[in-house]
């Protein structure tokens, strides 16, 4: 019986200091700490880069052609043939609009509403965030067409796309980092504006 004792003692003994050997950079006993956050750091993925949408490069999708014309600042924003008595955007007081516009070809076999259209998004200073509404010009571009339950572009016809961002003076003025998003597809796209 004291043989029995003596043994379970010794295998104890033994399973002890097993435990108390170097595992390596497993993170348990006798391992470097610092090693293991240096390895966790350095197997954790890479951010993807993000897409970048260039003016004049067009960019297919399932459902359409989108081609990105120019972005700029604007107060007021007209159709391209406006009259005297076309409908047009002014910025209120104190306000200014980025101006996001471009061609947008619908490949689809169905019609598209207003509100089908990508909607674009500026970020200000990595963090302001304001939201665009969206529109086309009607085929004569005399007007805008924006209800939101409005037929505006049927298949395989190409549609003058607007998207106004209405924003703060300052973001025009001021020499902070501003970027546009637009959803493409399932895919945001970047434009830098500075």
């Amino acid at each position: 019986m004291k043989k029995s004792i003596l043994a379970l003692l010794m295998a104890a003994l033994v399973g002890l200091t097993a435990c108390s050997t170097d595992t390596g950079s497993s993170g348990f006993a006798g391992s470097n700490p610092a090693e293991s956050s240096s390895e966790i750091a350095d197997a954790a993925p890479e951010p993807a880069p993000v897409p970048i949408i260039t003016p004049g490069e067009p960019i297919s999708t399932a459902d359409f052609d989108f081609t990105l014309n120019y972005v700029a600042f604007s107060d007021k924003v007209a159709p391209s043939k406006a009259s005297g008595t076309s409908t047009c955007y002014e910025a209120p007081s104190g306000k200014v609009y980025i101006h996001v516009d471009g061609s947008y070809y619908n490949n689809s076999t169905r019609s598209v509403c207003t509100r089908d259209l990508p909607v674009a998004a500026a970020n200000y200073k990595d963090g302001h965030i304001y939201e665009g509404i969206s529109f086309v010009e009607a085929p004569d571009g005399d007007r805008f067409e924006w209800g939101s339950y409005m037929i505006v572009c049927d298949p395989l016809i190409t549609c003058h796309y607007h998207c106004l961002i209405e924003c703060p003076a300052e973001v025009e003025s001021s020499d902070a980092p501003l970027y546009i998003s637009i959803p493409l597809g399932g895919t945001t796209y970047q434009y830098q504006i500075r």
